[in-house]
This record gives structure tokens, C-alpha cells and sequence, in this order.
């Protein structure tokens, strides 16, 4: 029962959300939540389109581009994302979320260097965001850091006791 309101509840989102971009067309708050929505639906090719149209009203969205770039990476649109949210930190060098983000494709291209460098100026611009924490020990496992990728992840549960992701990763 309470998967079928959940997505009941989802059909709903999206057809207010759709209803809500024919009334204006423009909104790209209305495209971001659409993208978000499909995102959590696991479609995505849905929350690309969505993430692509509030770009194509505000190219320099800066939200948009990370949320964007996962999507691309989930579909193995590597080259895509890297372009995506690299402009998104032109646009604004110190957006924690681009920088992450950029962090995760860096070290997925096996530029380590570049990764662990970005993470650790995402974790600069949030200090107390425990993920900027965890991305930067992804990057420094990825790179072999094995010892430092540690710290990072206790780094992380320092930043917020109660976050699970680190804790769950170093067992």
C-alpha cells in the first residue's frame, strides 16, 4: 500500500509540475523539481530532459548543472557531464555541489590529481557538509589513499555524527 501512494503521490508531482510549466513555460523552478522527481523515480532520461530545459531558460543555473551531470553520468554520457558542470564552476568556482560532482568524474577518468584537488576545494567551501568529506574519500580511494581516504571519511563523520554514508563505507 504504501509504495502505490507513493506513487500516486509522484503522478500527482509530476502532473502539477506539468501543468504548471504549460500555464508558464518559462519556470525553471518548475523544471528543476521535475528533474528532481525524476530523478528519485530513477528515470533518468526524464530528469535530463527536465535539467536541459531549465538550462535552456537560464544557461547559467548553477543548481542545475551538478544534478544535470549525474544524470549524464548515470547514462554513461561521460565527456557530457565533465563539460556540463565544469561550467557550472566557471560560472561560480567555489559551488561545493559542482565542485563534487566534478571531483566523482575526475577520479572516474582516473585524473586523481585533478580529482582530489577539486574535492579538497569542496570540502574548503563546505566545511561542515560531511559529503564534500565522503567525495573526498571516493577520490583518494579511487587514487590507492587507502590510509588517507580514511581520515577523509572520519573527516565526514565529524562533520555530522549522525551521517551514515562514511560510517558505512569504512565497514
Amino acid at each position: 500500500i504504501g509504495a502505490s501512494l507513493a506513487r500516486m503521490e509522484h503522478a500527482s508531482a509530476e502532473s502539477h509540475l506539468r501543468r504548471a510549466l504549460q500555464l508558464s513555460p518559462g519556470m525553471v523552478k518548475a523544471n528543476l523539481e521535475l528533474g528532481r522527481l525524476f530523478t528519485v523515480l530513477k528515470r533518468k532520461y526524464d530528469a535530463i530532459e527536465a535539467y536541459q530545459a531549465a538550462l535552456k531558460q537560464d544557461p547559467d543555473n548553477v543548481s542545475a548543472r551538478p544534478l544535470l551531470a549525474k544524470q549524464l553520468q548515470g547514462v554513461k554520457r561521460y565527456d557530457e557531464a565533465m563539460a556540463v558542470v565544469a561550467r557550472a564552476i566557471e560560472i561560480e568556482p567555489e559551488n561545493a555541489a559542482a565542485l563534487k560532482r566534478y571531483a566523482l568524474l575526475l577520479s572516474q577518468s582516473e585524473k586523481h590529481d585533478a580529482a582530489i584537488a577539486h574535492a579538497k576545494k569542496a570540502c574548503d567551501v563546505a566545511a561542515k557538509d560531511p559529503d564534500a568529506a565522503f567525495t573526498l574519500g571516493l577520490v583518494l580511494s579511487a587514487a590507492g589513499r587507502n590510509k588517507d581516504a580514511i581520515d577523509a571519511f572520519n573527516d565526514a563523520l565529524s562533520r555530522d555524527p549522525s551521517w551514515a554514508k562514511a560510517d558505512k563505507d569504512q565497514k
